[in-house]
């Protein structure tokens, strides 16, 4: 092949590849600047579901022990289980449910019991198994048994095999399941009490999850699985203070994981009772895990329902959620910075003035904003654009810290949540310019109509950017985004070097406190 016409080709080739790299970074660009606020606030690990059952942040399980001699019947292995013929199965199966259901000792039951748990994490074997009359006998047993140590075996294997099936026929629902496991949590036993809301939780979230399902493919109305509420009520009680921690747990996780999508089931649970424990939860509970857990659900709340917010304000005002910034855990500050951010979108004068008294706001969210992972990075992003937009003197303040430097870092960041939550701060800045303008001009001309000492004497010799009072002091600002290249583009306008040219011919033969150093600013 001609080594010219090859040269010539793989030229342009590199073109092409440069045109492209060049249309896709157009196009994320553009892709960046459409999304809205509301777009931005919550990211996809916001809203991440994770087990209830043997969740290791809520509870580290021991290992089940279980006795093959004090089985009744040669154990099968889980392998040799599935492979099994029908006849067999059932057979083996059988065997299972005598030991249970029979006139064995106690001891028998819960032996049994804890080798069945072995089998139940098996996606498969749960199919097969909680499909099964052993379930139905499950929750027989659960409603009537009285040993605390059968009653923890019964619950574990019902929350085992709800977790890890992936099909439940709807006839379980007519076994009284929901109830038994509801009344369950009376028990004084609190192992029991533990397990029963596991299960209870995994079960509610599936009933959930159906529901939504049947509704989103348009299937009949009639609700197979009827829950009381009753139940719902013995559910709420365990959010209130003095519960169990672990027990707590296991319920807030189960309102977070219903809460990950906007449902009849979530509005069910978005009360005021509900709310106001779960803010108790997420700023005074004992364990970090069950903070960030009451916190995140809160958050996912409030996205379906922002009445929410202004429920929480007109509680606790905008300190509670400036506790949970103040948190050292970033699961914890990250739903708290949600929770900020839709309370400042729609703000009240009530808030507007509360905030107005948070001098540690700023160099938090800038602390957070130096240091902490790249979705808080975003959130902090988002909650200073708001504070800008509702009063420009917060970029003010900004400014006077770290804020520019640090986005300057932001800008070579590749994160395209980050990089659209930065486009967005960029818009705000952008917006707030003209409003800037026109508050340092109308300072300049009361200036001007005002009589000072001479030039150089002490009244008009004033120092530093100190100087600069009032509307003037935004003028230092728009100089700091002039030099940062990741926000020059917002600032720098034709509108603006006007206003600069104007100002510094006026400036020049002016004199009142702070002209001095307006003087070199301009400059």
């Amino acid at each position: 092949e001609d080594p010219v016409i090859s040269g010539g080709r793989e030229g342009l080739g590199k073109e092409n590849a440069r045109a492209r790299q060049s249309s896709d970074r157009a196009a994320a660009a553009s892709r960046q600047e459409q999304l809205s606020l509301m777009d931005l606030v919550y990211h996809p690990s916001d809203m991440a579901v994770k087990p209830i059952v043997g969740n290791r942040r809520i509870e580290k399980l021991l290992e089940v022990r279980w006795d093959p001699q004090m089985l009744p019947f040669k154990p099968y292995s889980l392998q040799d289980m599935l492979a099994a013929p029908q006849a067999k199965l059932e057979t083996y199966l059988t065997r299972i449910y005598r030991s249970i259901s029979g006139a064995t000792p106690i001891s028998e039951k819960v032996n049994t019991l804890a080798y069945f748990e072995s089998m139940c994490s098996d996606t498969q074997a749960a199919n097969i198994l909680v499909n099964s009359s052993l379930m139905t006998l499950f929750v027989t047993k659960l409603r009537n048994a009285k040993m605390p140590s059968l009653r923890v075996r019964l619950a574990s294997a019902m929350g085992l095999l709800i977790r890890h099936a992936t099909f439940i026929t709807d006839e379980l629902a007519a076994s009284g399941i929901v109830e038994v496991l509801a009344n369950t949590l009376r028990d004084k036993t609190v192992l029991v009490k533990r397990r029963a809301m596991s299960t209870l939780g995994e079960l509610l979230f599936y009933i959930a999850t159906q529901q939504q399902d049947r509704q989103s493919q348009g299937a009949g109305a009639e609700d197979v699985w009827h829950v009381p509420s009753s139940s719902l009520t013995h559910f709420i009680r365990l959010l209130r203070p003095g519960e169990d921690e672990t027990v707590q747990h296991y319920a807030v996780k189960t309102l977070e994981n219903i809460a990950s999508h906007e449902s009849e089931w979530m509005a069910r649970f978005a009360s005021p009772e509900v709310v106001f424990n779960l803010v108790q939860i997420a700023t005074g509970g004992r364990g970090e895990n069950l903070k960030a857990t009451a916190a995140s659900t809160l958050a996912r709340m409030m996205r379906w329902n922002p009445s929410l917010v202004q429920l929480l304000m007109d509680k606790y005002g905008v300190k509670t959620l400036l506790v949970g910034l103040n948190e050292g855990n970033s699961k914890i500050q990250q739903p708290f910075l949600s929770m900020l951010i839709m309370s400042l979108s729609d703000i009240s004068s009530r808030t507007k003035n509360a905030l107005a008294d948070e001098r540690s706001l700023v160099p938090k969210l800038l602390s957070i904003l130096e240091h902490g992972h790249v979705v808080l990075k975003g959130k902090v992003l988002l909650c200073l654009s708001l504070l800008f937009h509702i009063n420009p003197s917060w970029l003010v303040v900004a400014c006077n810290m770290r804020f520019v430097q640090t986005v300057e870092k932001l800008g070579r960041e590749h994160d395209e949540h980050l990089r659209s939550c930065l486009a967005h701060l960029k818009k705000v800045v952008a917006e707030l310019v003209p409003q800037v303008l026109v508050g340092a001009d109308e300072e300049i001309r009361r200036f001007a109509q005002r009589k000072y000492s001479a030039p150089g004497s002490r009244g008009g010799s004033r120092g530093g950017v100190a100087a600069l009072q009032g509307q003037l002091a935004s003028i230092p600002v728009l100089v700091h985004l002039m030099n940062s290249a990741s926000l020059r583009g917002a600032v720098i306008t034709s509108e603006v070097l006007g206003s600069f040219a104007t100002w510094l011919s006026e400036v020049e033969t002016m004199s009142f406190p702070g002209q001095p150093e307006l003087w070199r600013q301009l400059l």
